[in-house]
C-alpha cells in the first residue's frame, strides 16, 4: 500500500480529494493530511509517508517551499504538485525541486480521477526503477566537483544559461548547482562557468574537493548547509573562483564567545567613527562569531536605532536601517559608508579628533546609565578629561550644557516610557535618574508643559483617535 500525504489550505479542496477519489483501486492511500508546509514537515518527522501530493499556494509555507524543505531530508519521497498555475515557469520550478508530476486543479473531476490515478502509478513505478539503478551510484567516485552558488532571490539558473555551459549540473537546490568533474572537462567547464559568472555578479563559484566516496545525500545536505549560513561570509564579489573542501562545508557553524554585547557596545559608542583600524577589529570579531544572517540583520538594526536615540537629537543626522543584507561582504560595506556619514555629521573644526571621540564616548555614557546619578565630574573622568575643559567642550560640539543634556535626555526617556508601558509614575521618575518622583513631575511639567500622567492620557486618546 502506498501511503499519501495531502498537503492543501482548503479545506474542502483537502476532504474532497481524500473522500472522492478512489485511491485504494490503485493500491494507495491518504494516511495523513495537512493545511499548510510546516505543518506537513512535522508529519513527516512522524509518519511513514510514500507520496507527498501538495498545493502550491498556502499560507506560512507554499508548496515550492516544502519541496524545497524536504531536499534536506526527505529527498527519496516522491511529490506531485496541485495547482492552478500551469504556466510553464511553474511547472519547470516544480520538476526542478524533484516533482514527479503536476496536478492541474480544473482536471479534478470524476471522468479524471482514474486517469490522475494511473498516471501517479506509472510515475512512482518510473521513480523505483531509477533509484534502483542509482543506488549502484550512491557514493562519488570522483573526487572533485564546481559548485555555483547564489542567493536564493536571485533565482535558479535558466535553461539557456545551463545550455551555455554544456553540461548538465545537479541541482542541489534552485540556488546550489553543482558539476561533476570528470577527466578532461575541468578547463573547459571552468572557462564555460567563468564566462557565465560575468553575467552574474552575486554568484560564486567553488571548486569543491574531498567527495570521493560521500554519498550524494551527504554532499547534498554539506552543501545546504553551507549555503545558508558560511556562504553568507565567504563570498566576495572580487573573486570568481574560491578552493572548498567537504570538510570546510562540515566545519561551518556559530562560534559565539560571548563577544555579541562587547562588540555592539563597540559599534553603538561611535569611537571607530575616527579609528579605521578599529572599525575593522571590530568587524572581525563579529565576523568571526559566525552568527547566522538573520541575526546579524537584527543587530544591526537595534545598533541603528540605538544611534538614532542616542545621537540624532544632538548631531541632527539620522540612520537608515537598510534592510536585510545578502552577504557579510554588504554589511562591512555598510558600515565603512555609516562611518563617513558620521565623520561628516560630527564634524566640528575647533575640536580634535580625540576630544570629539571623547565627548561622543560621554554621550553614549549618559545613555547607558541614565537610571543612575550622573554628574559630569563623574563622566569627566571616565573620559580622562578635565572637569572645566570637559564642560566647555561638551557644550560646543553638542549644543546645551552637560546638565541640560542629562536633562534632556531623562525626560525624552520618560516620555517613552509614559507612551508605551503602563507603568506608574513612580517607577518611570526611578528608570530615569530621580529618586524624588514628586520633583520628577515638576520637572517633567515644566519641560513638556503637562504633568506626567496627563501626557500619558494625552497619548493614549491621540492612539484611539489613530484608529
Amino acid at each position: 500500500m502506498i501511503n499519501i500525504m495531502i498537503v492543501e489550505d482548503d479545506k474542502l479542496v483537502r476532504k474532497g480529494l481524500i473522500s472522492l477519489m478512489p485511491w485504494a483501486d490503485y493500491g494507495m492511500k491518504v494516511t495523513c493530511e495537512a493545511n499548510n508546509g510546516e505543518k506537513a514537515l512535522s508529519l513527516l518527522e512522524t509518519t511513514t509517508i510514500d507520496l507527498v501530493i501538495t498545493d502550491i499556494s498556502m499560507p506560512v509555507m507554499t508548496g515550492l517551499e516544502l519541496m524545497e524543505a524536504m531536499q534536506e531530508r526527505f529527498s527519496h519521497i516522491p511529490v506531485v504538485l496541485l495547482t492552478l498555475h500551469q504556466t510553464f515557469d511553474y511547472v519547470q520550478k516544480a520538476l526542478r525541486l524533484g516533482a514527479i508530476d503536476y496536478i492541474s486543479k480544473v482536471e479534478l473531476d470524476h471522468d479524471n480521477f482514474d486517469d490522475i490515478l494511473i498516471r501517479i502509478q506509472q510515475k512512482l513505478q518510473d521513480v523505483r526503477k531509477t533509484t534502483t539503478k542509482d543506488q549502484q551510484k550512491e557514493y562519488f567516485d570522483t573526487d572533485e566537483a564546481y559548485v555555483w552558488l547564489t542567493r536564493k532571490e536571485e533565482g535558479e539558473l535558466s535553461d539557456t544559461a545551463i545550455h551555455q555551459v554544456g553540461h548538465s549540473p545537479l541541482i542541489v537546490r534552485e540556488d546550489v548547482y553543482m558539476w561533476i568533474l570528470e577527466k578532461g572537462q575541468q578547463d573547459q567547464l571552468r572557462q564555460r562557468l567563468s564566462e557565465l559568472h560575468e553575467t552574474h555578479p552575486t554568484a560564486s563559484l567553488c571548486h569543491l574537493t574531498g567527495i570521493q566516496g560521500k554519498s550524494l545525500q551527504e554532499v547534498r545536505q554539506a552543501l545546504m548547509a553551507y549555503s545558508s549560513h558560511a556562504f553568507y561570509y565567504d563570498f566576495s564579489p572580487s573573486r570568481c573562483f574560491s578552493d572548498l573542501s567537504f570538510d570546510q562545508l562540515l566545519a561551518s557553524s556559530v562560534k559565539d564567545d560571548g563577544q555579541e554585547e562587547s562588540i555592539r557596545s563597540a559599534l553603538i559608542s561611535l569611537q571607530w567613527i575616527q579609528d579605521a583600524e578599529l572599525l575593522d577589529k571590530v568587524l572581525h570579531d563579529w565576523k568571526t562569531q559566525s552568527f547566522p544572517p538573520s541575526r546579524v540583520d537584527q543587530q544591526v538594526y537595534y545598533m541603528v536605532s540605538e544611534w538614532n536615540r542616542v545621537y540624532s537629537p544632538v548631531v541632527e543626522q539620522t540612520i537608515h536601517y537598510p534592510g536585510s543584507f545578502a552577504y557579510w561582504h554588504d554589511v562591512k560595506q555598510w558600515f565603512y559608508r555609516t562611518q563617513n556619514v558620521w565623520r561628516t555629521a560630527l564634524a566640528k573644526p575647533t575640536l580634535s579628533e580625540e576630544v570629539k571621540a571623547c565627548i561622543y564616548r560621554a554621550v553614549f555614557i549618559v545613555n547607558d546609565e541614565l537610571s543612575s546619578p550622573i554628574h559630569a565630574e563623574y563622566v569627566s573622568k571616565k573620559v580622562n578629561m578635565s572637569r572645566s575643559y570637559f564642560s566647555q567642550c561638551f557644550k560646543e560640539a553638542v549644543g546645551m550644557t552637560f546638565n541640560d543634556y542629562v536633562r534632556f535626555v531623562r525626560i525624552e526617556k520618560a516620555k517613552e516610557y509614559l507612551a508605551n508601558t503602563d507603568k506608574p509614575v513612580l517607577w518611570v521618575a526611578e528608570h530615569t535618574g530621580y529618586s524624588d518622583h514628586k520633583y520628577f513631575s515638576r520637572l517633567f511639567r515644566q519641560q513638556v508643559g503637562v504633568l506626567p500622567s496627563v501626557f500619558r492620557q494625552q497619548q493614549r486618546e491621540g492612539e484611539k483617535n489613530d484608529n
